[in-house]
């Protein structure tokens, strides 16, 4: 085997993982609702975790 067979072989591998890939992601862009609800529950949380880091750093300034 030479190199135009591994490189063949690599793209077969390639393309398969990719193919895996997309699948998954066509899956979970079809459900909307689901991730409508992800995204705004991270929201949430990300909301949180940088209200607390603003109160620490105002805090530490003597801001509050």
């Amino acid at each position: 085997k030479g190199y135009g067979q591994f490189k063949t072989d690599i793209g077969e591998i390639v393309a398969e993982n990719l193919r895996s890939l997309q699948n998954r992601y066509q899956e979970i862009r079809a459900d909307e609702e689901r991730l409508t609800n992800v995204i705004t529950e991270g929201n949430r949380n990300a909301e949180i975790l940088a209200n607390e880091k603003v109160g620490i750093v105002k805090d530490k300034l003597g801001l509050i």
